[in-house]
């Protein structure tokens, strides 16, 4: 899945994430790339980072007010060797979904099942 901003007035980025672009399965449009972090936190039941860039800590602060504000219960996933330490005490708690904490997955195996697991228990409801 791939996300695609088409308003690019202030961030001529197409060309750059055009060769991306060629091997989604699916492809989401949003208005703009200011609107991308918002649509990323709020589409999805399973969020799984890959490393920490600013651009996947400003969707991680989205998801955090859509938690807050708008009652979403996309589960995240944190998946460990992409990342150097764990997140601070605080900001795992505010990504919390109803108490639920986040998880970690410490390899490629773990993150596989984890999501098959979470795969039935979302198509059951």
């Amino acid at each position: 899945m791939g996300v695609n901003p088409q308003s690019h007035e202030k961030y001529d980025k197409q060309e750059s994430i055009k060769p991306y672009m060629e091997v989604v399965d699916e492809e989401i449009k949003v208005a703009s790339w200011y609107h991308l972090n918002g649509e990323i936190a709020s589409f999805s039941d399973v969020a799984v980072v890959f490393g920490l860039s600013c651009g996947t800590m400003a969707d991680l602060v989205f998801l955090y007010f859509h938690y807050k504000y708008l009652g979403s219960e996309t589960r995240l996933i944190m998946y460990l060797p992409s990342i150097s330490s764990k997140l601070h005490p605080e900001i795992e708690e505010s990504l919390s979904v109803k108490g639920k904490r986040f998880e970690y997955v410490k390899n490629f195996h773990e993150l596989k099942n984890r999501l098959l697991e979470l795969k039935k228990i979302i198509t059951k409801n």
